[in-house]
């Protein structure tokens, strides 16, 4: 898919995830970074390329995404095992609070 579609930013995000799963480092995060450069406002582009950086490791840029990202996915993200990583570092811990009062707030 993606050597047919190099500019698929979807395709991209939802790869480097893969990728990272599987342990190729490299090719995750040039996915990952690709995919974030070619559609930086769609949430579910941010949501797989914040996926694939914490199965990276890189905790401090799953934080940089927009809030948007987070927010379309909170009920996702409380199962999703892609982010497991994040789940004991601090910002996760607040964002996950922040996002949980957003949505008590519009029941």
């Amino acid at each position: 898919m993606i050597a047919a579609h190099p500019y698929n930013a979807g395709a991209l995000a939802f790869g480097a995830s893969v990728q990272a799963e599987l342990g190729d480092k490299a090719v995750a995060r040039t996915w990952a970074d690709r995919a974030g450069a070619l559609d930086p406002d769609n949430a579910i582009t941010n949501y797989n390329v914040a996926c694939a950086y914490a199965a990276l490791g890189h905790l401090q840029q799953v934080f940089a995404h927009p809030s948007a990202s987070w927010r379309s996915h909170f009920e996702w993200m409380k199962h999703d095992s892609s982010i497991d990583p994040l789940r004991s570092h601090p910002g996760y811990g607040a964002l996950f609070e922040r996002l949980e009062s957003e949505a008590d707030s519009v029941r």
